[in-house]
C-alpha cells in the first residue's frame, strides 16, 4: 500500500476531484484520492490510465508539496504567458460572443486564423519574403487532389500537410502526394502528429523531404514527451534548425 500524506482527508481529496476545474487536475487528484482509499499504485495506474511511474511522481509530488503540486503547473511556472495571454484570451472570448466573419460556426480553423491575426503570425511569410496559401480541405475526405493541383503553381516552394485530418480519420496519400509537389518542383513537409504510432509512416521509401510529429499521442510517451524532425538525407547538409535546444549540441555540458 502507498504512503499518503495527509495534507488532506479522504473525504477532502473526494471533494476536490468532484470539483476539480480541468480534466488534468481532476485526474490528479483522482489518483491521490484512490492511493488514499487504499488502491495500490497498479491499480490507480489502470483506473487512470496513467503509467504506474507518472503516478508514483505524482504521489511523490503530492507528499512533499501538498495539493498545490497537482494539476498543471506550467500555468504557474513563474513567467507571465507572453502569446496566450489574459488579454488575448478575453478577446477571444468576446470575438467568439459573435459570428465569425463569414457569417457562419465557428471552427477551429477559423479560430486559428483569428489568433494568427493577432499574434502577427501571418507577418513572419512576409518578412522572410514569402506568402502564405491555405488549402481548404473537406472535413471528411481530408486534401484533395484537386485542390492540392490548383495550389501547385510554378512559384510554390514548400507544401505543408497533415498525413491524418484529425477531424475524421482521414488519410492523405503520402507517396502520391508527395511526387504531384515535388512533380511541381516544391518540397514536401508532413504533419505526423496524428499518425505516428498509428499508421504505417514510410518516409524514405515516399521521397518525403520533411517531416514533423510528436510522441504523447499514439506513441503514448506521457506529458513533456519530445516532438521530432525528419530531413530527407540530401538536405541535412544544406537546412539547419534556428532552435537548438538541450540535445541539439554536441557537447551538451561544454558551458557548465
Amino acid at each position: 500500500m502507498a504512503e499518503v500524506a495527509g495534507h488532506l482527508s479522504v473525504a477532502e481529496l473526494g471533494e476536490r476531484f468532484r470539483a476539480a476545474a480541468d480534466a488534468r487536475s481532476a485526474r490528479h487528484v483522482q489518483a491521490i484520492w484512490l492511493l488514499a482509499k487504499g488502491h495500490a499504485v497498479a491499480e490507480v495506474a489502470a483506473t487512470t490510465a496513467f503509467g504506474v511511474r507518472w503516478v508514483e511522481k505524482l504521489l511523490a509530488r503530492y507528499n512533499a508539496r501538498g495539493p498545490d503540486a497537482l494539476g498543471d503547473l506550467r500555468r504557474g511556472n513563474g513567467t507571465r504567458p507572453t502569446i496566450l495571454t489574459p488579454e488575448l484570451l478575453d478577446r477571444l472570448r468576446l470575438r467568439l460572443a459573435g459570428p465569425p466573419a463569414d457569417g457562419g460556426l465557428w471552427t477551429s480553423r477559423k479560430v486559428a486564423a483569428w489568433m494568427a491575426g493577432e499574434l502577427g503570425l501571418a507577418s513572419v511569410a512576409a518578412q522572410r519574403g514569402c506568402e502564405l496559401r491555405l488549402i481548404h480541405t473537406d472535413a471528411d475526405e481530408g486534401v484533395g487532389e484537386g485542390a492540392l493541383r490548383a495550389a501547385l503553381r510554378p512559384d510554390v516552394a514548400l507544401v505543408s500537410l497533415s498525413h491524418v485530418a484529425y477531424r475524421s480519420g482521414a488519410l492523405a496519400d503520402l507517396p502520391r502526394i508527395t511526387q504531384l509537389v515535388h512533380d511541381a518542383g516544391a518540397l514536401m513537409l508532413w504533419d505526423l502528429c496524428h499518425s505516428v504510432g498509428a499508421v504505417p509512416v514510410e518516409l524514405d521509401a515516399s521521397g518525403a523531404d520533411l517531416a514533423i510529429g510528436c510522441t504523447y499521442k499514439y506513441v503514448n510517451a506521457g506529458p513533456g514527451s519530445p516532438a521530432f524532425l525528419y530531413v530527407r538525407e540530401a538536405l541535412q547538409a544544406q537546412l539547419k534548425q534556428p532552435i537548438w535546444g538541450w540535445f541539439g549540441q554536441a557537447d551538451q555540458f561544454g558551458g557548465v
